[in-house]
């Protein structure tokens, strides 16, 4: 983003008041169609151009979309395993549309983390356990005391902090993995 400001992309956006226009939804002719409905889906089509366009580090791109597929696939299985450990989502059944936009938000934390690590120059294993952590455990407790979804007996649940142990750890766990495979493969 901080290209966009600098005017570094002109050829992607004509001014930074038209990106302000695009993701405020104020949406002129030759920036963005003017069907809101698909407007957040343009907006993060043009924000993805913008930042690859612009970032002079093409690897940090490739490791990040890397680390996202990675971890969007490590998701996928986790999900699908533990959601036997759920009695509902939202007092309904837990459908593959529901455990598919897990999947995809799950994928993001755990690339938002990696970037985050390299904005600090810190390690990113340190950087994705700890925010991790804290991200499941904020994000378990807030869906319990809300009922936006429930426990079975089965779940193993920590003791301290009262949340299932498979959620706790997902983020940490697949976003550790994925960090793992993408040093591999790059």
């Amino acid at each position: 983003m901080f290209c966009l400001r600098r005017g570094a992309c002109r050829n992607v956006f004509v001014s930074s008041q038209n990106t302000k226009d695009v993701f405020f939804g104020r949406h002129k002719s030759h920036v963005a169609p003017t069907n809101t409905a698909c407007s957040f889906g343009v907006c993060s089509g043009i924000v993805v151009i913008a930042i690859s366009k612009c970032m002079k580090h093409t690897q940090l791109v490739k490791q990040t979309t890397i680390i996202f597929l990675l971890s969007f696939f490590l998701n996928a299985m986790w999900e699908v395993l533990h959601s036997k450990l759920y009695v509902h989502y939202k007092g309904g059944p837990i459908t593959s549309l529901i455990l598919l936009q897990t999947m995809f938000v799950d994928a993001g934390i755990i690339s938002a983390l990696f970037l985050l690590s390299h904005l600090i120059k810190q390690n990113a294993y340190v950087v994705v356990l700890l925010g991790g952590l804290v991200i499941a455990v904020l994000l378990e407790v807030w869906a319990l005391n809300t009922n936006r979804w429930a426990y079975t007996t089965v779940m193993p649940l920590i003791p301290i902090v009262h949340t299932g142990l498979t959620p706790t750890i997902q983020l940490m766990l697949t976003g550790c993995v994925a960090l793992g495979f993408s040093k591999r493969l790059l």
